[in-house]
């Protein structure tokens, strides 16, 4: 387990403690604890691509716990502090489940694992930014949060169409 490896398990890890701190009322520090882990996910590919240790199962694993991570935050939200609506919510993790059952049926099929592109990071740091401002209960946060939505569905329309032509 590499040093960035370990960075993305704690993001992963990180996820059951903020949900647990935002339903005990420290939003706080569910706030700052969302905001460190959700740091590890450019400090984990800065340290892998410094240090050399750029790994299949890195390649991998970041993408899937980026999604668990936004998903199962949106989802813990819902049920915490009933933002953002449910409909949103299972939109994108309905979103995350077909991005990376598609991934999973590529790999096998070729052999080669998908590359994560520009406006799929981009996505996932719109996201990543819009929640803590739900958290704190913002008036800008639920409209971010759409906004980021909507960039996340137009995200995997274009991992469907980069994957058609590239593992088709």
């Amino acid at each position: 387990m590499s040093v960035a490896n370990l960075l993305t398990l704690l993001r992963l890890l990180a996820l059951p403690a903020i949900l647990a701190l935002l339903s005990e009322g420290y939003v706080l520090a569910a706030v700052a604890l969302y905001l460190a882990a959700a740091l590890t996910d450019w400090v984990d590919g800065l340290v892998a691509r410094r240090y050399g240790t750029i790994t299949d199962f890195g390649k991998a694993f970041d993408p899937l716990v980026d999604r668990i991570f936004i998903g199962g935050t949106v989802l813990g939200l819902y049920f915490v502090v009933g933002v953002p609506p449910l409909w949103a919510a299972l939109l994108l993790v309905g979103r995350d489940l077909a991005m990376v059952a598609a991934w999973w049926a590529a790999q096998r099929r070729t052999g080669r694992q998908p590359s994560v592109s520009f406006i799929g990071k981009t996505s996932s740091a719109l996201l990543m930014g819009a929640l803590p401002a739900i958290m704190l209960g913002w008036e800008v946060g639920l409209p971010a949060f759409y906004f980021a939505l909507v960039f996340s569905l137009v995200a995997g329309l274009d991992y469907v169409v980069r994957g058609t032509k590239t593992f088709a």
